[in-house]
């Protein structure tokens, strides 16, 4: 029995009980036998039953109909038949597949980073030049191959080892994008005999210096980068002092607020383009205040004729003013330009008061915030 393909047809006319008798006689193997009526007859052959049954004289008596052919057989017959349409999806998929096999784009997440480090930091000028470059060397850069988890691992531990800055990285693949978390470490601030000098600008309420000579006494104000301590006999200073500072941002708030909103109004302008030629659409929009969205679309899907319509939606805004009484929302603006402050700290200064300043000039409101602070440095 050749079960590689098979032939459903529909046998019509007289005596069909002939047939049947000619399937048991020459055992040709039919199934899924169906008789609708008393004139047609349904079943299922095989390939050589089919053959046997149409090349005997009995099938001239009969109308056949093949309803539906599977296997082998007809799936040759559709791939040739559509052999244009198969190349043209392979052709479309390809770019596809290779593109989602590859590094797109490497996203660094350091956008609330507070750096400790000064010019040391890991994301500053020269020391993040380094970092990427680094990056590249261990293959994770726009173009190369998507790495393995297992991969990624080793990076991370890579990144570690060569870099004192960086105390902790994660490394993570989501689709096509490479998200790089780098926890900066807290590198130390002297490292030789050099003399000491002030990190802050504030009040000397403490200092013990039992190794170098002393400049600053308790109750002196010193100014940021002035020197503290100076070193005798190329030895290394150790002194610990406690400096009362000032940490200070403000904003301007104004009551008169303008905001924008959608009017349901909204205009397309299309443009053209096709092997690098663009057909721009010279239409302005015609509102005054406007929002706008780019969507980039392409005809035909198989690419054989690589038209790219790109199209510019403007949304109508209308202005509406209105008026906010500083009062209303000033403990929401202290407690964000508290946290806003606060963010200058680090890791050395202990946060000891708080206090706000407000100066209001017409509408507009001056809102200042301050944070006193004591910063330790401790040289042991």
């Amino acid at each position: 029995m050749n079960t590689l393909n098979s032939y459903t047809i529909k046998i019509s006319g007289l005596n069909l009980h002939y047939v049947l008798d000619f399937f048991e006689r020459e055992n040709v193997s039919a199934t899924k036998i169906k008789r609708p009526n008393h004139k047609t007859l349904i079943c299922t052959l095989d390939q050589n039953a089919y053959k046997i049954f149409t090349t005997h004289p009995i099938s001239k008596a009969y109308q056949i109909k093949i309803i539906k052919q599977t296997g082998l057989n007809q799936a040759l017959k559709f791939t040739a038949m559509h052999l244009g349409l198969i190349l043209g999806v392979l052709i479309c998929l390809l770019p596809i597949l290779s593109y989602t096999r590859k590094i797109q784009q490497v996203i660094f997440k350091n956008a609330n980073h507070i750096c400790q480090n000064d010019n040391q930091c890991i994301f500053y000028g020269e020391n993040f030049s380094n970092l990427k470059q680094r990056l590249e060397e261990l293959g994770i850069k726009n173009g190369k191959p998507l790495p393995s988890r297992n991969n990624l691992r080793n990076i991370e531990k890579q990144l570690i080892c060569d870099f004192d800055q960086i105390s902790g990285a994660t490394i993570n693949v989501k689709g096509v994008y490479v998200f790089i978390d780098i926890v900066e470490a807290k590198l130390p601030e002297f490292e030789t005999a050099t003399d000491l000098v002030s990190p802050v600008s504030g009040i000397i309420i403490s200092n013990y210096v039992t190794s170098g000579n002393p400049l600053v006494k308790n109750g002196d104000i010193v100014m940021k980068g002035q020197k503290l301590v100076e070193a005798v006999d190329n030895s290394k200073i150790v002194a610990k002092f406690e400096i009362r500072t000032f940490y200070h941002e403000s904003l301007i708030y104004d009551e008169n607020q303008t905001k924008y909103k959608k009017t349901g109004k909204q205009q397309t302008i299309n443009s053209l383009s096709l092997f690098g030629i663009t057909l721009k659409n010279d239409s302005k929009p015609k509102y005054t205040f406007y929002q706008t969205q780019n969507k980039t679309t392409y005809p035909f899907l198989n690419m054989f004729l690589p038209i790219k319509n790109q199209s510019i939606t403007y949304f109508e805004l209308e202005e509406i003013k209105e008026n906010i009484p500083f009062e209303t929302v000033e403990n929401q603006l202290k407690e964000d330009l508290y946290l806003k402050t606060k963010q200058f700290l680090n890791s050395n200064s202990s946060e000891r008061n708080t206090t706000f300043a407000s100066i209001k000039e017409g509408s507009r409101t001056r809102l200042d915030c301050y944070i006193e602070a004591i910063y330790t440095l401790d040289l042991n």
